[in-house]
């Protein structure tokens, strides 16, 4: 819902607001939040991996190359990768699993989904 709409206010006052808190430093960024339902999606996975750091790039580059995959190099963590995905069904999710443990030597991973 519209935030305007929701508080009864102008979209005009709800944007002076917005630039006085950036002015103020109360907001110092903002983001954009996917409705993925929206775009049929049921939900959106996040698979953490380790790849030894020897494999790394061409790792990433792989995954450049699965659908509906977005990958993150990390540093300093107990996994090196994020790998997010937006999925349909868990079928998906295992597909996608399934494709980075056979083309990349993984050595560790865990997942974490939002439907």
């Amino acid at each position: 819902m519209d935030i305007a709409q929701e508080y009864h206010l102008s979209k005009d006052i709800i944007w002076k607001h917005y630039n006085d808190m950036k002015k103020a430093g109360t907001i110092v960024g903002a983001t954009i939040q996917y409705n993925y339902l929206g775009f049929g999606y049921d939900g959106v996975a996040t698979i953490m991996v380790n790849v030894e750091s020897q494999f790394l790039t061409q790792t990433l580059e792989r995954l450049t190359k699965i659908p509906n995959v977005l990958s993150f190099r990390l540093y300093n963590l107990e996994y090196n990768i994020a790998v997010v995905t937006t999925i349909i069904n868990l079928k998906d999710l295992e597909n996608i699993k399934g494709a980075l443990k056979r083309q990349n030597p993984i050595t560790a991973s865990k997942t974490y989904g939002q439907t």
